[in-house]
């Protein structure tokens, strides 16, 4: 019993904690920077300004649904998860008032826009359907299809990408009390 207490459960702690790690680490290095979400006015037409990008996603980190369809139970799922968060967003582009209308999640962050408009903004984001922007209006990945293992990958990544309250330092939490 002692040389479990000892040897194996330390052993086992040891491996899920290296295993956490090095996920953690590839999860950073498949989430760098990809383009600059300021570039989108200009490559949209007339659709969006260079201050309503900024209004609309700099200090957010945005999940961008380019699906152009009314979101799905998952999605609902995802948005009800991460909208605890201070910085989280759901922000969905649409080529018709009808999907915004009918949508469950965040109608106000739901923008319609003409045809034209919408292939200019898809071919800017890469044709994907759904992409994460951080808090600075960096793209951090493209996802295309609409499925779970695309889900799961998002949950995943927002996880990663969703900045994180630090706990405030012993010394401080001391002198507040």
């Amino acid at each position: 019993m002692i040389l479990c207490v000892l040897v194996v459960f330390p052993a086992i702690s040891w491996v899920f904690l290296k295993y956490g790690l090095e996920w953690r680490k590839e999860a950073v290095a498949n989430l760098t920077p990809k383009a600059d979400i300021s570039a989108l006015a200009v490559n949209s037409g007339a659709f969006i300004t260079q201050d309503e990008v900024r209004n609309l996603f700099i200090g957010k980190t945005t999940l961008l649904d380019l699906t152009g369809q009314s979101e799905s139970p998952r999605l609902i799922e995802i948005n009800d998860q991460f909208q605890t968060s201070n910085t989280f967003q759901y922000v969905a582009f649409h080529q018709s008032n009808e999907a915004r209308e009918n949508s469950d999640i965040a109608p106000d962050n739901h923008l319609s826009m003409y045809d034209d408009e919408f292939e200019n903004v898809k071919s800017y984001f890469k044709d994907a359907d759904f992409v994460i922007i951080d808090t600075s209006g960096a793209v951090r990945q493209y996802y295309q299809g609409i499925n779970e293992k695309v889900y799961n990958a998002i949950i995943e990544d927002l996880a990663v990408v969703i900045p994180r309250k630090k706990p405030k330092d012993i010394g401080i939490r001391k002198s507040d009390q």
